[in-house]
Order: structure tokens, then C-alpha cells, then sequence
């Protein structure tokens, strides 16, 4: 219920550096901060899905969301240089803005590859 940004996932360095997967006002989105990039997308609510994050790093980095395998995102050169080393993940709820939000997080796998959906 209302406009809530929330980070599920957070890539982040001992730099302060970070990148990170989330909802914002109801769509996906990736970033830093809460101006990177939404999709148009709204996220489903009252089932699952299978939710993909891809991050490229390197000089020319990408970050897809995909979802039940429809890429919802795909942006180059994210808000947070992806020329960084990431060396912790971080997996939760962290509420960014007033609202509220329920999510169920289930069957995590974390590859060099991109994992397909079953």
C-alpha cells in the first residue's frame, strides 16, 4: 500500500559503493539510489515469481530484471560504477520510503551464469 521504495537485494563493496534490486511505487527498479532507472512493469502482487537480476560488470556494465523469464529492464552503466568489485550480497527487506510492503522470498540461487527459471 502506498508508494513504498523497497531494496530486496544489495550488491556492496567495503568502499560504500552499492547496486541494488528493488520496488519503487509498485515497479521494479535498480540503482544506487532511488532515481536509477524503474521499469514500466508493475510488480505482481498475491503470487509468485521467478525474478531474475543480472549484473555485467566491467567498464561497459549492464543490469537486467527479468521475471518469469520477460525482461522487465535491461540499462547500461548503472548509478553505481560497475567497474566496482561487489564482495557481499545482501538479502532482505529494507524500506526506503513510507508505505508498506509483504514479500516472500523463496528458493535463492546466486551464479556466474544466469540461472534459468524451472
Amino acid at each position: 500500500s502506498g508508494a513504498p521504495a523497497v531494496r530486496l537485494f544489495q550488491l556492496s563493496n567495503d568502499t560504500g559503493s552499492s547496486m541494488a534490486l528493488g520496488i519503487q511505487n509498485g515497479n521494479w527498479g535498480i540503482g544506487s539510489s532511488w532515481t536509477a532507472p524503474t521499469s514500466m512493469t508493475p510488480v505482481a502482487q498475491g503470487q509468485w515469481a521467478c525474478v531474475q537480476w543480472i549484473v555485467e560488470l566491467g567498464l561497459a556494465g549492464r543490469v537486467q530484471i527479468l521475471v518469469d523469464g520477460t525482461s522487465v529492464l535491461d540499462v547500461q552503466q548503472q548509478t553505481a560504477d560497475p567497474a566496482d568489485a561487489y564482495d557481499s550480497l545482501l538479502v532482505g527487506i529494507r524500506a526506503e520510503k513510507d508505505g508498506a510492503a509483504e514479500v516472500f522470498i523463496d528458493d535463492l540461487v546466486y551464479g556466474a551464469q544466469p540461472i534459468p527459471c524451472e
